[in-house]
């Protein structure tokens, strides 16, 4: 049976394209077009947990992402389970730490910032936003974010969209712009943003230290922490399996109680499929969509 592997960058002609039989496997569909898919008897649908994450930065160049209180404040208003089961509509994990809890040397022993709109509201007080007209401000001005992310990833809008309303319950302006990567990279380069939310595969290298290094140590929201960096070279350099692990989950501890970086998803991948496909497999560390040579048309 002949392979043909074929580029289509729009996630809709995708979808469409399986649904006129011109493919038989198509990843990355439309959240919009599962339930359509998922009914039908041509077709189906397939979700597998991946190690790939959806995460947030701040931009720590700016004074008020300096206040930790404010970055605390900002996860606890947002419901990562809701993102994930209704938003994302299940394709995806909730976040036990930085990193998905089957990769061996994930920390999920951290503090997630479980949504608590109450204590995102407490701490913005405390960092001294209080709301006098249906919106927090300090020192007489308004709270305004602004929150960036690209078109490639299928759940990105979908979440910056649920953050906006989420945002919007404790009184937070929020505008949102979704754009090419290109775009969104050029926007962090100069500083033109208050929040992004960006997408990086954690094992594309099978390392402890891969995702670290970066995400967190070469990071481009000028989030920085010299214990970070030291453990992360110390992890690099260690010869011994369970020390490097040790090393790495040390290294996550504090970074995630840093929060200038956190992950608010994990990445579901999720393919169409004809109904002539059989033994379909997916490799959790898998960088992107690799289609595995085990699978059969029929």
């Amino acid at each position: 049976t002949s392979r043909v592997i074929t580029c289509m960058t729009d996630a809709s002609a995708r979808s469409l394209a399986l649904q006129n039989g011109e493919v038989d496997i198509v990843s990355d569909i439309p959240f919009s077009d599962l339930e359509t898919l998922s009914n039908s008897d041509e077709f189906k649908v397939s979700k597998f947990n991946t190690a790939r994450t959806y995460y947030y930065e701040y931009n720590m160049n700016k004074p008020v992402f300096q206040d930790e209180r404010v970055r605390k404040a900002l996860i606890y208003a947002i419901n990562k389970e809701e993102i994930v089961n209704d938003v994302l509509l299940g394709v995806g994990g909730v976040p036990e730490g930085m990193l998905m809890s089957d990769i061996p040397w994930a920390n999920t022993d951290v503090d997630t910032y479980d949504y608590d709109p109450e204590k995102a509201v407490e701490l913005l007080k405390e960092a001294g936003y209080t709301d006098t007209d249906g919106f927090l401000d300090k020192d007489g001005e308004k709270l305004s974010i602004k929150i960036i992310s690209f078109t490639k990833r299928p759940g990105c809008q979908l979440i910056v969209q649920a953050t906006q309303g989420y945002f919007a319950n404790i009184g937070i302006d929020t505008s949102i712009e979704i754009m090419d990567w290109s775009a969104m990279t050029e926007l962090v380069k100069n500083g033109e943003y208050d929040m992004s939310l960006n997408s990086a595969a954690s094992c594309y290298m099978p390392s402890p230290t891969y995702y670290l290094n970066n995400v967190y140590v070469n990071s481009d929201n000028g989030y920085h922490n010299d214990k970070v960096d030291e453990l992360v070279n110390k992890c690099l350099a260690s010869k011994d399996t369970e020390e490097k692990y040790e090393l790495s989950k040390e290294a996550q501890a504090i970074a995630q109680e840093d929060a200038g970086i956190y992950t608010v998803a994990l990445y579901g991948a999720v393919f169409g499929l004809s109904k002539g496909v059989t033994n379909f497999e997916y490799n959790a560390a898998a960088h992107d969509f690799i289609v595995p040579n085990n699978t059969d048309l029929m």
